[in-house]
């Protein structure tokens, strides 16, 4: 079940219920929202697979995610302004917990960040990480240039830039390798 990209104007998701026996949920929300729908949401106890896209002014994830106890897969995807993840004891309550996907969180980082950062501890334990390989355009040397591989609706287009045009990537949406010049 998918709920969400409601009106922009909205400054939190409307009232929902979801069905008791739910099992996957993907939540998207929109840059005003501050907050997971925290009351609709805890208390599902029986889902397995959850979703969290575009929570823009998101900085942390709640601590109630530790009540999502048959968690098999989280997936975070495009929450740019998320730096930490719940406490270690939340992450490690989540005991099925056998994939966690973190893709285009430029804050919280890519998976090599992740691994040297404050939040590995939390996760460490899960089987299986993946995500989106980071690579900070502002710390390749001038004379490489980068190769954007732009993932959408099936094909793959690339291109190549040039320093100069750094200031019109949007990193959400593209892969970036770093190629010699």
């Amino acid at each position: 079940m998918k709920i969400g990209a409601f009106s922009e104007e909205l400054d939190s998701f409307p009232d929902f219920e979801l069905p008791s026996q739910i099992q996957t949920l993907e939540i998207e929300g929109w840059p005003k929202l501050k907050s997971l729908p925290q009351q609709q949401i805890q208390h599902c106890t029986c889902l397995q697979v959850v979703s969290i896209v575009s929570f823009d002014s998101v900085e942390a994830l709640p601590e109630w995610l530790g009540n999502l106890t048959s968690l098999t897969t989280l997936s975070i995807r495009r929450c740019k302004n998320l730096v930490s993840l719940p406490a270690v004891e939340v992450m490690q309550r989540l005991t099925k917990l056998k994939k966690l996907v973190i893709d285009t969180c430029p804050r919280l980082g890519g998976i090599s960040t992740l691994k040297s950062g404050p939040e590995w501890h939390k996760i460490s334990h899960i089987p299986r990480i993946d995500g989106q390989v980071f690579i900070s355009i502002f710390h390749l040397p001038h004379s490489h240039r980068l190769i954007l591989f732009q993932r959408g609706w099936g094909c793959i287009c690339y291109r190549s830039l040039h320093e100069e045009s750094w200031d019109n990537i949007d990193t959400g949406h593209y892969v970036l390798v770093a190629s010699g010049s």
